[in-house]
């Protein structure tokens, strides 16, 4: 399957919780 094909509304949907994901990894390092 294409794995990289995503719908738009779903990497929309999923792109602020990952950024959060990354920010708190962030904080949690420094």
């Amino acid at each position: 399957p294409d794995f990289f094909e995503i719908h738009p509304a779903v990497v929309t949907g999923l792109l602020p919780f990952l950024l959060y994901d990354v920010f708190l990894a962030a904080t949690h390092i420094l």
